[in-house]
């Protein structure tokens, strides 16, 4: 499964206000120039985890277990049959289940963060 690559152009135009906070806080915490390519600078998006804890605007990652679950018609019984690893994410009260890699869990709990801290802006 191919990941994408998170769309910075977008996420600039949809949260001005969330981005310029991000920018000011990169370049105080990098000391680098907004001129850089930004797909460089965010490899691996991780960082934004510590940019969002400063914000308090805190990202909760969690994996379960998806069991499949079939019928035996002749006895009644329902049997738990071998499951797939799925992720969630939680900012706050807000969650997210159903995902099926811990990176894109982590890209939609960015995006759904910044939404958030644009509000609180």
């Amino acid at each position: 499964m191919k990941t994408k690559v998170m769309n910075w152009k977008e996420i600039k135009k949809k949260y001005p206000k969330a981005w310029m906070l991000l920018m000011e806080w990169f370049w105080y915490k990098k000391n680098i120039t907004l001129g850089i390519e930004l797909s460089r600078i965010f490899m691996p998006e991780r960082k934004l985890y510590d940019f969002f804890d400063e914000q308090k605007t805190f990202i909760v990652i969690n994996h379960y277990w998806m069991h499949n679950y079939r019928n035996d018609d002749d006895s009644g019984e329902t049997f738990k049959t071998k499951g797939r690893l799925h992720w969630s994410f939680q900012i706050f009260s807000f969650r997210m289940p159903n995902f099926e890699s811990r990176i894109e869990a982590e890209q939609a709990a960015f995006l759904k963060a910044f939404e958030i801290l644009e509000k609180k802006l």
